[in-house]
């Protein structure tokens, strides 16, 4: 996969876009993330055969066959209609080159264990829930990196307008950053600090989903480069000055 895609409060957002106006869409599920990566299709890549899929073969046949008529099109129509058509067939190049791939044997990866489809649990914004979610997908993007399904995720725990809510209450994590007074002991805002630390645990799931796979001298998350934020500094007046950055892992020694 050139990229995988999650939401994990089972909002269908992401920041990811293969193009403008066309965002990479997210998967809220962890058994449809699991079934997407690991499901039908997919070639163990330490299996001690290999058997290309029939239908594979015929699928990147038919692609195959449209290749000089696409072509053609594209030196017939507009500059406008050409970007448009681009957007298309880059989606279209991108399954032929995964069709190709799936034709050949995955080279083999040391300690790689078929992950187990999780359950299909429930899906809303409450936070103990998201957090189930997100832990499950974090363990799910690992074993896809580590196997080499894809080298690049998005993970989006919360809208933009967070949707995420406390158990038996209704008011949103980002109502309450407007709403909610600032403790006056504390000096902030209490509850919206309460979001913000269950934030940084989810932060340290996926880190430690990562870092729990040993590779080469050194484990997953050593040869990976991750990249956090928040899409704003202070929610309260929608500031995005010093929004906050974190970076873990250093992409195989290529950040000291």
């Amino acid at each position: 996969f050139r990229s995988i895609e999650v939401s994990t409060s089972g909002v269908q957002r992401s920041y990811s876009y293969r193009a403008k106006n066309a965002p990479n869409p997210s998967e809220t599920s962890p058994l449809a993330l699991y079934q997407r990566i690991f499901g039908e299709g997919f070639q163990d890549p330490n299996a001690k055969s290999f058997k290309p899929d029939p239908k594979v073969m015929v699928h990147k046949s038919v692609l195959s066959a449209v290749t000089e008529d696409r072509q053609r099109l594209m030196r017939q129509v507009g500059a406008e209609d050409r970007h448009r058509l681009d957007e298309y067939f880059t989606s279209l190049r991108q399954l032929e080159q995964q069709l190709a791939l799936q034709l050949e044997p995955p080279a083999p990866v040391n300690g790689f264990l078929m992950p187990s489809a999780p359950e299909d649990i429930e899906l809303n914004s409450e936070m103990s829930s998201v957090m189930t979610t997100h832990k499950l997908m974090a363990e799910l993007l690992a074993r896809a990196l580590q196997c080499n399904q894809t080298h690049i995720v998005n993970v989006l725990l919360s809208d933009t307008t967070s949707n995420l809510r406390r158990a038996g209450s209704t008011t949103t994590h980002h109502t309450l950053t407007h709403e909610e007074p600032v403790n006056p002991k504390l000096g902030y805002q209490e509850q919206v600090g309460w979001f913000a630390s269950k934030s940084m645990e989810a932060w340290k799931d996926f880190l430690d989903a990562l870092d729990a796979i040993p590779e080469g001298d050194g484990t997953l998350l050593d040869n990976c480069l991750i990249l956090a934020h928040s899409d704003c500094s202070i929610a309260k007046s929608h500031a995005v000055e010093g929004i906050p950055t974190m970076i873990a892992g250093n992409a195989g020694g290529w950040m000291a």
